[in-house]
């Protein structure tokens, strides 16, 4: 079986996301996980394609939202798609995969865009939703 990750780029590369691929492997141990952070549009025009192509090979969507926000434009868009295409799609929060079986509301894209600069600027936003790189967690000596 293969699972596609769906979850806000502002998470690529974050504590977060680590979690929660921990936590997919845990439930789905023999399957794959693809994550949408190694996939490289082809162009800049039309870069939701490639990901709904993604999607769409896959037998299952798990999404992670922004804690108090909607879904972010792309993920949104997943989420429907895979709806349309008869995939299984669950959101996990809190370590549960709870089903999402209907179409949802999302951002813009520029809406989108908007909350990742806030939450960029706001260090405890930031870390409350563990959005904070590897890179920037201090080192254990």
């Amino acid at each position: 079986m293969t699972i596609y990750y769906a979850h806000p780029i502002i998470m690529y590369g974050s504590i977060k996301e680590s979690e929660d691929l921990i936590t997919i492997q845990k439930k789905y141990p023999r399957d794959e996980i693809i994550n949408p952070r190694f996939i490289r549009p082809e162009s800049s025009e039309d870069q939701m394609s490639i990901y709904l192509k993604t999607v769409k090979k896959c037998d299952i969507l798990i999404v992670r939202g922004i804690p108090n926000a909607s879904f972010t434009a792309g993920i949104g868009k997943e989420i429907n798609y895979a709806l349309e295409n008869g995939l299984k799609v669950f959101e996990i929060k809190n370590l549960k995969f709870i089903p999402v079986r209907k179409p949802v509301e999302y951002l813009t894209r520029l809406e989108s865009n908007l909350l990742f600069d806030r939450i960029r600027s706001n260090k405890k936003y930031k870390k409350y939703c563990g959005m904070r790189l590897l890179s920037e967690v201090p080192k254990k000596s």
